[in-house]
């Protein structure tokens, strides 16, 4: 498994720091971690991903400051941990009207770091993934995320595709995203959502899936696609 990680702070001297203890701590995990480097708030919520694990956020920045930031995350509904960096024990308080999950004070520590960045990503790690609840034409159906294969809509209805069949419901694929998308699914085109795990041959403009159906891929949708799938493979193309 794959965990996102965001670093966020205006002292290129910190981001390096923690880019090493990410290394350091990538031994005593048993997943993979992919980070990503922010230097502003501003960069944050204009390229902050939206299945991101962790976030950690310094509050005093330029701009926009972390709790801001958080607050605007907040507002958008992303509820990821956020843990703060700060030099100031004070501005701790500020990250309860956000719901921050814990705090590093500079100058942070592996110790710290390691600590709360393990008890940080545990319960995400042990919760097991929800059932979908899929209203049908004969009354309501719990669908499991591990057994789905893609889900496409057509004329405005969506068929969910999986290993042992397929179950017609009106549950939309809006909806239906932002739920699996940390799951390891991804939107390859405007009417479908495919499982990483069920894809068995990239093409130029289609996947298909280990069911043989040949899903199309979009070419706006294609690079994203490509940078996804090898963060949750664990691989660089």
């Amino acid at each position: 498994m794959v965990r996102k990680i965001a670093v966020c702070d205006d002292s290129s001297l910190m981001l390096r720091q923690i880019a090493g203890y990410l290394d350091q701590l990538q031994g005593e995990l048993p997943c993979d971690i992919c980070p990503a480097y922010y230097s502003s708030g501003e960069e944050v919520l204009t390229g902050l991903a939206p299945d991101t694990d962790l976030l950690l956020l310094d509050i005093a920045m330029d701009g926009i400051n972390g709790v801001d930031c958080a607050r605007e995350l907040r507002r958008r509904g992303m509820n990821l941990p956020i843990v703060f960096i700060t030099s100031m024990a004070e501005y701790a308080l500020d990250g309860y009207a956000v719901h921050a999950f814990g705090y590093l004070l500079k100058p942070v520590t592996y110790a710290d770091f390691a600590s709360i960045i393990k008890e940080a990503l545990a319960p995400a790690e042990a919760e097991p993934p929800k059932k979908l609840l899929i209203k049908t034409e004969d009354g309501l159906r719990t669908v499991d995320p591990a057994e789905l294969i893609y889900a496409e809509v057509y004329q405005h209805k969506t068929s969910f595709i999986l290993k042992s069949g397929r179950v017609e419901g009106n549950l939309q694929l809006a909806v239906v995203e932002p739920l699996l998308l940390p799951l390891g699914f991804f939107r390859c085109h405007k009417s479908y959502l495919i499982a990483f795990n069920e894809v068995s041959f990239i093409g130029r403009d289609s996947l298909t899936m280990t069911n043989g159906s040949v899903i199309p891929l979009s070419k706006h949708r294609r690079k994203a696609f490509l940078s996804e799938y090898g963060s949750f493979m664990g691989v660089r193309f």
